[in-house]
């Protein structure tokens, strides 16, 4: 198979690492590829980098933009994208030399295949690895697929470790939600797994190295309650709309639960509107099904005691 792919980099103010990820883009034993970085209106080197880098390489294309969030960078990316894949990478990570041979080949090693995902390697900035995600190969059905999104094992609700089908995302107009800035990944990864047909493959092989920023998504004690459960709520919404199994609405319910729990327990308080979303919707993220026992205690004393240290 020598399909072309295009990796979409969106790129802000990180002069000190971009070089890095880009050199380990261009390193790919897997050739046929463009990537089209776009600068969000950085202020640093980072967008004399990305030129310089782009006129010395051919397949390499860069695009600058007014700063507008990296959801948006990401779907100027996408409208740019000639490639029969579309995969992504975050200007601090970097690929491993195998990565999109490791993401092409799950579509050759199986036809009835319209998502391709890879292992990651999460480490701190120094380059100690922190977690690994899983390192057994697997396939998952349509409902699995959608279950995997929340496990941190396997797919997970991430876009850099995936191959897309350009065509799936075009023909169902699946776009980032530019009204979010946490999150967008897994409500990408949910819509277009939705719109899927076929399995989705995991190779169980960590070819993507994610450098844990603390400026970055997964670092989340700096964004309120309602940031980080909006994205969810958007999932289950399209799993009610689409009349998807219980089994997937619970799972979502279950994640809610914990994010709300968690925060609660970080910041040691929650504001008005937040406690009044968890007390309508109780029985479901307390009482409802596959939430662990502690995040059922943990929410009963949130209900209780939450409206002492409201915002």
């Amino acid at each position: 198979m020598n399909d072309k792919i295009s990796i979409i980099c969106p790129v802000f103010n990180n002069d000190k690492d971009v070089y890095k990820c880009l050199i380990s883009v261009k390193n790919q034993t897997y050739q046929n590829f463009e990537c089209i970085i776009v600068d969000d209106g950085s202020t640093d080197d980072s967008g004399k980098i990305c030129e310089d880098f782009c006129n010395s390489n051919d397949n390499f294309i860069y695009f600058k933009q007014s700063n507008a969030g990296v959801s948006n960078a990401r779907n100027n990316g996408m409208k740019k994208a000639t490639g029969k894949y579309i995969g992504f990478v975050d200007s601090d990570d970097v690929m491993l030399p195998n990565h999109l041979d490791n993401l092409v080949n799950g579509f050759l090693f199986n036809d009835k295949i319209d998502l391709a995902s890879s292992g990651i390697i999460f480490s701190d900035k120094l380059g100690k690895d922190l977690f690994k995600s899983s390192e057994k190969k697997r396939i998952f059905s349509f409902d699995e697929s959608l279950l995997e999104t929340f496990n941190l094992s396997t797919l997970q609700g991430l876009v850099w470790n995936k191959l897309f089908k350009a065509d799936i995302i075009r023909s169902n107009q699946i776009r980032f939600d530019e009204n979010i800035t946490i999150y967008e990944d897994h409500l990408f990864v949910f819509e277009y797994l939705a719109n899927c047909k076929e399995d989705s493959l995991y190779s169980g092989k960590l070819t993507y190295k994610y450098f844990y920023n603390e400026s970055g998504a997964l670092h989340t004690s700096k964004n309120s309650l309602n940031e980080l459960v909006y994205p969810c709520i958007l999932i289950k919404n399209m799993a009610i709309n689409n009349r998807f199994s219980k089994l997937i609405i619970n799972t979502v319910n279950a994640n809610i639960s914990e994010i709300i729990v968690k925060y609660y327990f970080t910041n040691k308080k929650i504001d008005n509107k937040s406690y009044l979303f968890l007390k309508k919707h109780f029985n479901d993220f307390v009482f409802g099904k596959f939430i662990r026992l502690k995040i059922k205690i943990f929410g009963l004393y949130v209900l209780i005691f939450g409206k002492r240290r409201i915002l």
